[in-house]
């Protein structure tokens, strides 16, 4: 049987192997709206940090999640502590008689932090590219980003995104999607959010 820091070690294990997951589907909900495969556009670095990216993206979320974490980590560890508080029984539906405690507070935040999850990256992939195509097609997207290329050109848009390697990004009076190599192309990036 293994022990409580080898199984919070494992659920950590898991949930990040979760998060890399949920960051590729994240990406590709998002990219795919606009007829982009951002797979064919990643390194295998992109997409080990790209859970890390999203989260970090947002204070709010960030905070969040680190909650979570915690609690996922922490909680089990004082429901021996807890566990005749009353607000403590009713939230987690305790029976006192027969069953592990620590165990069950622990599957119970695990469940829910996979529920919460992929709620995050799910519902923000999808929802920020339909966002954003509803924006290109009302025509209510800003173009206030700057992009000047070695070659000497500059231009004006609305970059979407970006990875180690490729910048996308939407020109005025297109709808399509850009995409340019960062390295060799790229001078420089203003980005005005």
């Amino acid at each position: 049987m293994k022990s409580n820091l080898e199984q919070t070690q494992s659920i950590l294990y898991l949930g990040y192997v979760l998060l890399v997951v949920l960051g590729i589907i994240h990406e590709t909900l998002f990219y795919s709206q606009f007829g982009v495969n951002i797979l064919e556009y990643s390194d295998i670095l992109d997409v080990l940090l790209s859970p890390i990216s999203q989260l970090t993206s947002n204070i709010i979320l960030l905070s969040l999640s680190l909650l979570v974490i915690v609690l996922v980590i922490v909680l089990p560890k004082w429901s021996n502590r807890l566990k005749d508080k009353k607000w403590f029984v009713n939230f987690f539906k305790l029976n006192t008689e027969g069953i592990v405690v620590e165990k069950k507070v622990l599957n119970t935040l695990t469940t829910f932090s996979v529920i919460f999850f992929v709620g995050i990256f799910v519902g923000s992939g999808f929802g920020k590219g339909e966002k954003l195509k509803n924006k290109i097609r009302s025509g209510d997207v800003d173009y206030n980003d700057s992009i000047s290329f070695i070659d000497g050109n500059s231009i004006k848009a609305e970059v979407i995104g970006k990875n180690s390697s490729y910048i996308f990004y939407l020109i005025k009076d297109r709808s399509d999607v850009t995409i340019s190599p960062i390295s060799g192309t790229v001078k420089s990036l203003i980005i005005n959010k």
